[in-house]
């Protein structure tokens, strides 16, 4: 048990060893029947750094070890108030590099005893962000590490950088995932436990991002290379904006790339009843929705890439199509202006709300479906 401590300053030089800078979990319980749990409450991990010197620029440069946290096996579970700030990873100067990185989950097991850890309570503060790497012989880039976030809890964004990333993990949220004005949440790689089988990707069931209740986004939250999953009555809140990027979109930081979309396109999955995106949506990636199930956006939505619905989908501040939309169901524009550069194929029907509309800007666009129109349906000249 860590209780009420201030973790500043501390530095792990790894050579032979790979470990946080702060605190370093091992291997060693891997195959245990009593693994390992570390219970951390009401703490701060400040300025701690792990370095790879003396391995080269190219192992330097890579996320190596936890700025804080290195975690290769067993749990750590946080409640009450946790903050990570000012954490690194890397070399630190401009030929090395330096990455902000406050908790690394290192998976060197495919079943036994995988770093997991978990928000029990209270608020866990993130500026680097949680990476979840492969360690030693694990088949292929299977990367097995967990995050979940429990009922009442809340993980926070709060970078003092570019963005905080969480990246590599599989992550449900049960509680709030929270980003605040000016701050910016990267989902990369979270389709963890995706391999490539004759030239096709394959997701695991575990290699997603759930969100089983709420991301309270007031900021940018970025799905990259990635499936965010929303079951039943989840919700994205707030007025910032979430993007679903596309293959080949990247972030850098220090002018290193740090995430880049090389296997799959950002997938929004919508698997449950009553899912809501309050935010405004870009879409260049993937939206998909389940028979019987329904997605209503509440702000503007900007479809530049693949929109996939066999359920129900609830435009109701308008937007942009200027990708491809499927619809085997129902679309309801409910609210604002939708404006159509490109058109809606498929056997359902579009339904367009008293005082909402539907706007034909592109040249040759076809609306496939069946249009019951109480609103306005405007068709440019030309």
């Amino acid at each position: 048990h860590i209780e009420d401590s201030l973790f500043q300053g501390n530095y792990t030089r790894n050579t032979d060893i790979v470990g946080g800078g702060a605190i370093n979990i091992g291997r060693d319980h891997l195959a245990s029947d009593k693994p390992f749990v570390l219970y951390i409450k009401n703490s701060q991990f400040i300025d701690n750094h792990s370095s790879a010197e003396g391995r080269g620029d190219a192992v330097r440069r890579a996320v190596w070890g936890g700025g804080a946290i290195r975690l290769d096996s067993g749990k750590v579970r946080f409640s009450g108030v946790n903050e990570f700030r000012g954490n690194w990873t890397g070399q630190g100067d401009a030929a090395g590099g330096r990455n902000r990185n406050d908790i690394e989950l290192a998976a060197a097991s495919a079943t036994d005893n995988v770093p997991w850890l978990y928000v029990d309570d209270g608020t866990l503060i993130l500026d680097g962000g949680i990476r979840g790497v492969r360690n030693g012989d694990l088949d292929g880039a299977r990367l097995n590490a967990r995050v979940t976030v429990e009922n009442g809890a809340t993980l926070e964004a709060r970078n003092e950088g570019e963005y905080t990333l969480i990246r590599g993990v599989h992550f449900v949220n049960n509680g709030t995932v929270k980003v605040d004005t000016g701050r910016s949440l990267l989902f990369f790689h979270n389709g963890a436990a995706s391999k490539i089988v004759d030239g096709n990707v394959e997701q695991d069931s575990y290699g997603r991002i759930i969100n089983n209740n709420n991301i309270e986004n007031n900021g940018t939250v970025k799905i990259g290379d990635s499936i965010l999953e929303m079951t039943d009555n989840a919700k994205v809140t707030g007025k910032g904006t979430m993007i679903l990027m596309a293959i080949g979109d990247a972030e850098t930081e220090n002018g290193q790339t740090l995430a880049k979309g090389e296997e799959i396109e950002a997938e929004l999955y919508i698997s449950g009843a009553n899912a809501q995106i309050e935010n405004a949506l870009v879409n260049k990636g993937k939206i998909s929705i389940l028979a019987d199930k329904d997605l209503t956006i509440g702000g503007a939505l900007t479809n530049n890439k693949n929109i996939v619905n066999e359920g129900v989908l609830n435009i109701a501040g308008g937007g942009t199509n200027s990708g491809t939309v499927a619809n085997a169901g129902t679309v309801n524009v409910k609210g604002g202006t939708l404006t159509l550069n490109k058109g809606i194929s498929g056997i359902g029907t579009t339904k367009i709300a008293a005082g909402a509309g539907v706007s034909v800007a592109g040249d040759k666009v076809d609306i496939e479906n069946s249009v019951e129109n109480k609103g306005v349906l405007t068709v440019f000249a030309g």
